[in-house]
């Protein structure tokens, strides 16, 4: 279960990643706040899916099967 969580948080961080490099490198002048929304919105991905991460390994790490 927590491998294919990882994968999923992997997959959601490539696309906030994919969504920061498009907005950087196909900016105009006329969509600089889309631009500025696109980024803000990649960084609050990868933040919320790291944040989700740690929060899954602490739970898995201590269920009281593992710990046996």
């Amino acid at each position: 279960m927590l491998r294919s969580h990882l994968i999923n948080i992997f997959l959601i961080v490539l696309a906030a990643l994919a969504l920061i490099y498009g907005a950087i490198y196909t900016h105009e002048k006329l969509y600089f706040y889309i631009v500025a929304i696109q980024i803000i919105l990649g960084l609050y991905l990868i933040y919320a899916f790291f944040t989700s991460a740690i929060k899954s390994y602490k739970e898995w790490r201590y269920q009281p099967s593992r710990l046996r």
